[in-house]
């Protein structure tokens, strides 16, 4: 195993190591499970090595070893299981015992059967009573303090918190600590959104917090003159008017600057009024061409 170092700086006294794992999914099932059960881990077993993921129990093991070593405590943020099952509780148990481990739940913690239901919160509840005692926290909410650092684990599985955790949350901020939190789902960043996008051209972002989102086809781009000496801050403010290169023209320069009016028409519904103000991303600029040469300053919807 080769782990990835990645440096934090909260402002602690002495420097504090802990080792992050994830995802770990053991798929295990016995004779105390169905037979439907059984099915499903060889079932996933298969789909997990057809794509050469090691993150199973080897994988989980290695980790744990490497933890025992340097005497780090584990820092493990869901999924740990791939399904509930007595045999995969069991080893959840048994492999949680062997490490300090503080741990924020994932989805499958609560799965039954992997993909076969509309996962939600009166789904969780079914499982939680069977799945909580494996564990060595809350998996709901969880805080520990670490050398001046909070760590706080908030159970967001399906990409959302209860407003009891909210609170308990603010609690733990107000207590003043650097706070390292634990989360199953990612927090969005466009930097992570872009990654899973349009990186690896994943269907969904896997993202909390995710701005909404409305596919759009562009029907119209037009140039249009902004006078910079009509600018209400110039007015107020007075001071030199910049000017601009004439793209058109070489050596020619303007203090009008142009920017450009893109009509758009939403491609699926998206509950917008006339009036409201949007903010859009323009993706694949180059599509648009050299008529706004990378520069868009202005989106307005013919509607509005």
């Amino acid at each position: 195993m080769t782990p990835i170092h990645t440096r934090i700086t909260v402002g602690v006294a002495k420097p504090l190591r802990f080792l992050h794992v994830t995802d770990s999914h053991l798929i295990s099932a016995d004779e105390r499970d169905s037979e439907r059960k059984r099915e499903l881990a060889r079932q996933r077993r298969e789909a997990y090595d057809k794509h050469g993921f090691d993150c199973c129990r080897r994988g989980l093991d290695a980790a744990f070893d490497y933890a025992r070593r340097r005497n780090e405590p584990v820092l493990h943020t869901g999924d740990l299981i791939d399904f509930v099952s007595y045999r995969n509780l069991e080893l959840a148990r048994e492999k949680l015992s062997s490490v300090d481990c503080f741990f924020a739940a994932g989805n499958h913690e609560f799965s039954k059967y992997v993909g076969e239901a509309q996962e939600d919160e009166a789904y969780k509840l079914d499982s939680l009573p069977l799945v909580a005692p494996a564990f060595p926290n809350d998996l709901r909410f969880a805080a520990r303090l670490a050398g001046g650092v909070n760590l706080v684990a908030v159970d967001n599985t399906y990409g959302q918190v209860r407003r009891q955790e909210l609170e308990r949350f603010r609690a733990e901020i107000a207590k003043g600590y650097p706070i390292l939190l634990l989360l199953h789902v990612p927090l969005y960043t466009r930097e992570l959104y872009r990654e899973q996008i349009e990186v690896r051209k994943a269907e969904s972002a896997s993202l909390m917090g995710c701005p909404a989102e409305h596919p759009a086809r562009i029907t119209q781009v037009n140039r249009i003159a902004a006078r910079l000496k009509d600018s209400p801050l110039l007015q107020h403010y007075g001071g030199p008017v910049p000017v601009y290169a004439d793209g058109q023209n070489p050596g020619e320069y303007s203090s009008v600057l142009a920017l450009y009016r893109i009509e758009l028409v939403l491609t699926e519904a998206a509950g917008l009024l006339p009036g409201r103000c949007v903010s859009v991303e323009i993706r694949n600029a180059e599509r648009l061409g050299e008529r706004i040469r990378k520069l868009i300053l202005s989106v307005i919807r013919r509607e509005f």
